[in-house]
């Protein structure tokens, strides 16, 4: 299993403003390395996906390409084609090589992370808080935080990937490598460009999903209409003003071999670099979306007043309402006199 150089990599992280540090990089990159080790002839593929920061500890995450996964109810769980078409792995520790496992996402975890914002605790197996409740633990909430961002933010350079037209659903390969070899490397003056880029991976819904519903059944065997929802194209395009993009280095020492830098305006902390032949993308944010209205709490209601004097008090009493009665100043336990008996 090959696994993507770190060392390698990092100097066209530092062109898009992340930096680990060299010595923390060199050893991300061994725990990554010793770990792919142990993974299984399943797994073909893995790569850094990024950091996400949190009120503890940050989550270090790998991301791996493995085969069929288990068997889950397409109705709620959406299989490889969707939101886990990829495992990933998350440690907190970069010197060690215990990597944990996410869990799979829900479609319903999905539509409620969408519907609040909450910084991470650092705590895998903590609670969630949130309205409306999100169905899982921090673990489901982090997986379900990574396939927003991979939806939203995983792109490439036009030509890097081309349909598969013998897959069902299509799904997109790699270009061949006579292909690529003629398309690039491209100008870095006309990667710069937002039209010059595609999405790779497929943005989810508001279901939560790639590809349509399964068809349902009623008791008869007829097919039950379903509502209707929007769904990406494969490749598609980038939305406008969703990205901006830069060189580096620019100015009077921009040129060809300028490494091209995007940052997407939705997720702040998702970056896509592109050099040469090659590109990359990774994350380092705290998880949350970028929102352009801030939230505001709600102002405090009128006090209320201690009773309520209905008309016919108002008129028994000549507008003054209900009237306080005079505190009843008795000893609860009065002495007993003599001769009394107790």
């Amino acid at each position: 299993m090959q696994v993507p150089d770190l060392l390698d990599l990092a100097t066209l992280y530092k062109w898009g403003g992340v930096n680990f540090g060299d010595e923390a990089t060199y050893r991300l990159y061994l725990s990554i390395k010793a770990f792919a080790r142990t993974l299984s002839e399943d797994v073909t593929r893995v790569r850094f996906f990024g950091r996400i920061s949190t009120r503890g500890l940050p989550y270090y995450i790998i991301e791996g390409l493995t085969g069929e996964m288990d068997e889950v109810d397409p109705k709620l769980v959406e299989g490889k084609e969707g939101a886990n078409k990829y495992t990933y792995w998350v440690t907190q520790d970069i010197e060690s090589v215990q990597w944990i496992k996410l869990p799979i996402v829900t479609m319903a975890q999905i539509v409620s992370c969408r519907k609040s914002q909450r910084f991470l605790s650092g705590d895998l197996t903590a609670g969630v808080s949130a309205y409306p409740p999100f169905p899982g633990s921090e673990d489901s909430l982090l997986r379900t935080k990574i396939a927003l961002i991979a939806g939203a933010t995983m792109v490439s350079p036009d030509g890097y990937y081309e349909m598969d037209e013998e897959s069902d659903p299509q799904v997109e390969k790699m270009a061949e490598a006579e292909a690529l070899a003629e398309r690039f490397p491209k100008p870095a003056a006309e990667l710069k460009e937002q039209d010059a880029w595609k999405h790779f991976e497929r943005d989810l819904n508001s279901l939560g999903r790639v590809t349509a519903m399964p068809e349902e059944t009623d008791d008869n065997g007829d097919p039950v209409e379903a509502e209707e929802v929007e769904l990406v194209e494969p490749l598609a395009a980038l939305k406008e003003n969703g990205w901006s993009f830069r060189m580096g280095p620019g100015g009077a020492g921009a040129g060809s071999s300028s490494a091209v830098v995007g940052r997407n305006l939705q997720w702040p902390g998702a970056i896509a670099i592109a050099a040469g032949r090659r590109f990359i993308n990774i994350y380092v944010g705290n998880g949350i979306p970028f929102n352009a209205k801030s939230y505001t709490p709600p102002l405090p209601g009128t006090i209320q007043k201690e009773w309520q004097a209905s008309e016919e008090e108002l008129a028994a009493t000549n507008g003054i309402g209900l009237l306080e009665d005079v505190d009843v100043r008795l000893d609860p336990t009065p002495p007993v006199e003599e001769g009394e008996e107790e």
